[in-house]
């Protein structure tokens, strides 16, 4: 299932849309562990799109419980 975006006119800057999705080269491998794609993110920066409703976002708020710094 893609995502269906509109993006308005005044929003046309390529410099906002830098997206890469785990298994692309340059980032975490296929199967990667979930604390590793949230230390990953946090490394480089990037925000995490998923619909992994149960794991992710539970290791996302021990991370934050912890307090440790998340990108998102």
């Amino acid at each position: 299932m893609s995502l269906p975006f509109l993006i308005d006119e005044d929003t046309r800057d390529d410099a906002l849309w830098d997206a890469i999705r785990v298994g692309d080269e340059g980032a975490p491998g296929l199967e990667t562990l979930d604390p590793d794609v949230l230390g990953w993110s946090v490394q480089t920066g990037r925000i995490i799109v998923s619909r992994d409703a149960s794991t992710l976002i539970a290791e996302h708020d021990e991370r934050v419980a912890r307090g440790t710094w998340t990108t998102g």
